[in-house]
């Protein structure tokens, strides 16, 4: 869950859309590439993952690469470089989103569009919200209102499903996750229900009326559901395959999922065997092989990585993310706070490649 101590640092949706980028929290669609942002001297630039710097710190906000393009900021400004750092889309943007399958949504005058990789406007601002495209779809609001609902449109803009749902999420494996009358079930592309709202499926966290953080969405078939106060996971059909038994649990990647009871989280996998005993005081999903882990409890205690045994295989040095987001390696790196409370980038061998100064 994104922690209360998040929304007083939002301030700005260009700050939004950096810091989701800095801490990986799903805004990005694909794999990241290998350049990573650092800070050195008041300004931000790029290194690789064997941390030799290949953009120059020259830029006054810089997020992750995502499909060739890095999200940067210059005078208050979103933009675009390419990986040769060039920029490609000028910072004259109020609001920016990453790229997904080919476009980014922007902001001006307070209207959000979609621009395609040479800056070019390929859906005209008009919405209130925009937010990024997944299986040819993008969420949007026209309205601010609390009667402003979520739809959905295509590539070309068109509306294709009307404003009708008060809480919705991207798609995900051709499904997205909607509110309707106050229970949850899930869409298709097509708008039609395809799993009955039926579920309390726990919460969707929202900044600035955008949903951000969303527990229930689709991954590797299953989808997480809350039945009464425990959860559980239903398969496409909207069978129940894992029975309601968690207090918390994470969406399936790499075919294991975090779960938690009385503040102790372990790994199951998609049958719901648990393979990993809870024993850890937070858990984080894997992600390239290896999973970050807090030895201490829900309130203290240093952050490692185990592998898929279980096996501590990176010492619990570090006092967590950087930014209250996931730890998680992306490219063969994770950013980590070290005790001193700097923080740079470790390799999956546990060695920091880069390191900000004090």
């Amino acid at each position: 869950m994104i922690s209360n101590r998040l929304r007083p640092l939002v301030r700005h949706i260009v700050i939004i859309a950096l810091f989701f980028s800095y801490a990986g929290l799903g805004f990005a669609q694909g794999a990241p590439e290998k350049y990573f942002p650092i800070y050195e001297g008041g300004k931000w630039g790029y290194i690789d993952n064997k941390g030799v710097k290949v953009i120059a710190t020259k830029f006054e906000g810089a997020g992750e690469f995502v499909e060739g393009m890095g999200l940067i900021v210059g005078d208050g400004h979103g933009g675009f470089i390419d990986a040769k750092g060039a920029e490609v889309v000028k910072t004259i943007y109020d609001g920016v989103n990453n790229y997904s399958e080919g476009v980014a949504s922007v902001m001006q005058n307070d209207k959000w569009g979609f621009i395609d990789k040479k800056g070019t406007v390929v859906v005209p601002m008009q919405f209130a919200i925009a937010q990024k495209f997944v299986n040819g779809r993008a969420r949007i609001k026209e309205g601010t209102g609390l009667l402003n609902k979520w739809g959905y449109i295509d590539r070309r803009g068109k509306l294709v499903i009307a404003p009708q749902f008060e809480d919705a999420s991207d798609f995900s494996e051709g499904l997205a996750l909607v509110s309707i009358k106050g229970k949850f079930g899930y869409i298709d592309t097509n708008g039609k229900v395809v799993i009955e709202a039926k579920y309390d499926i726990g919460s969707i966290e929202k900044i600035n009326d955008i949903p951000v953080y969303v527990t229930g969405n689709f991954s590797e078939g299953l989808a997480a559901v809350l039945v009464g106060d425990k959860f559980g996971f239903i398969n496409r059909k909207g069978e129940m395959v894992i029975k309601p038994q968690f207090d918390y649990v994470s969406g399936f990647s790499e075919g294991l999922a975090v779960v938690g009871n009385k503040e102790k989280y372990g790994y199951i996998d998609k049958t719901g065997k648990m393979v990993i005993k809870p024993q850890f005081g937070l858990a984080e999903s894997f992600s390239e092989g290896l999973a970050a882990v807090n030895t201490g409890t829900i309130v203290s205690g240093s952050w490692g990585f185990i592998n898929k045994t279980g096996k501590l295989v990176i010492k619990a040095d570090y006092d967590g993310s950087v930014t209250l987001g996931p730890l998680v390696f992306k490219g063969g790196l994770a950013q980590v706070k070290f005790k001193d409370k700097t923080w740079g980038y470790i390799n999956k061998e546990g060695k920091v490649v880069w390191r900000k100064k004090k």
